[in-house]
């Protein structure tokens, strides 16, 4: 009973989204070599209804999604694993409905009936390989991903200073991520050394008054990890790691930064007598 109704920023809104398909994929179980491959067929409806003006928005996806697994046993305890998926992404329903959100007045946001889903393929390669009686192992991996009819943001900066951001859709965004890793013991010393390194690159798109701005994020991350046990009396860990980061704006290079993260971490559990553990 204290509330007011405004009008102009109600709204009564709903969006359904459906699908159905079916897929059809094939297996083979060899000596060194399994692999899976398919495809699913996939036809999606999203109907978005306003009640509040009665705009009613639709869409019809039908879309063809073909997978592969391929495993490939180098030796019993080396594997080398590539794997291809390929998935859609709807838009949700505040990026779908055309309402201004002007609880910011500097930053208002006003959803797009015109988005599309996005599409997404990513392909992963891992090699993993491990000896138990040398317990040293070492694994690595590396994943692509692109992403069509992505959903950004797009800032339109009015003459006063404030921004109106609208969902759109576009092409160009990618990640790329890679990491190695590798650990064996030293037995003379009771322990063990493991130790990695990371990187990343993630390339996305928004617009600015209607002009492409490419964002590019840039990381890379050695680490290291020792290890000393005693059995039942002393265990100590001690952990680094790095990371190296870089950020650039082709559009607003005032933005660009380069970040340097250290950690450090010492831990030791010591077994006292009386079953006191420190």
């Amino acid at each position: 009973k204290y509330d007011q109704l405004n009008v102009s920023q109600s709204n009564d809104f709903k969006s359904e989204y459906s699908y159905a398909g079916g897929s059809l994929s094939f297996r083979a179980n060899q000596k060194k070599t399994s692999y899976t491959i398919g495809t699913s067929l996939q036809g999606a409806s999203l109907i978005s209804t306003n009640k509040t003006n009665g705009n009613v928005i639709r869409q019809q996806f039908t879309d063809l999604l073909p997978n592969l697994n391929l495993q490939y046993r180098i030796h019993s305890s080396r594997t080398l694993t590539l794997n291809y998926s390929t998935s859609t992404s709807q838009p949700s329903t505040t990026q779908l409905q055309p309402v201004t959100d002007v609880s910011d007045p500097l930053n208002t946001y006003t959803g797009n009936p015109n988005l599309k889903r996005s599409y997404t393929q990513s392909v992963n390669l891992n090699y993993f390989s491990t000896n138990i009686y040398t317990q040293r192992n070492l694994f690595a991996f590396i994943n692509v991903s692109k992403i069509a009819n992505a959903i950004v943001n797009s800032d339109q900066i009015q003459n006063n200073g404030s921004r109106v951001t609208m969902p759109v859709n576009a092409n160009g965004n990618y990640t790329a991520f890679a990491q190695v890793n590798m650990g064996f013991p030293l037995k003379k010393i009771k322990s063990r050394i493991d130790m990695g390194v990371g990187t990343n690159l993630i390339h996305n798109v928004s617009f600015v008054n209607g002009a492409e701005n490419g964002i590019d994020n840039i990381g890379i991350g050695p680490n290291l990890n020792y290890n000393f046990t005693l059995e039942g009396k002393v265990d100590i860990q001690a952990t680094s790691r790095l990371n190296f980061s870089k950020a650039k704006y082709s559009l607003q290079p005032q933005l660009n930064s380069n970040y340097l993260q250290q950690v450090y971490v010492l831990d030791m559990t010591n077994c006292l007598p009386w079953g006191v553990v420190l």
